[in-house]
């Protein structure tokens, strides 16, 4: 019974991922569905820095440069903006197409 609920929780996210890629423009057949991922993940973290995604724990399978491809895409796109944090190096990431 517990799996039941969780699995209908997990359904219920994946449906409003769904419907706000869509939202956002992000349901183009171009898209890989990491770079989905990764909006989501800027998307729910404002602020976030590439190397914060890169170890989150739901990416850990995924190589740095695909998250960095997904990064780029979604910026050249113009879905990202970034910003210099205290430490120059560090990009933090905000999404630009938010109601």
């Amino acid at each position: 019974m517990k799996n039941q609920e969780q699995a209908k929780v997990i359904w219920r996210h994946l449906v409003r991922k769904e419907l706000l890629c869509r939202n956002i423009d992000l349901d183009k057949a171009d898209v890989l569905p990491v770079t989905k991922d990764v909006a989501m993940c800027i998307l729910a973290n404002p602020g976030i820095s590439l190397e914060d995604i890169i170890k989150e724990p739901y990416f850990k399978n995924t190589s740095r440069s695909t998250l960095k491809r997904a990064t780029a895409y979604l910026y050249t796109k113009g879905y990202i903006k970034h910003t210099k944090g205290k430490d120059k190096r560090v990009n933090h990431l905000y999404f630009k197409k938010v109601d």
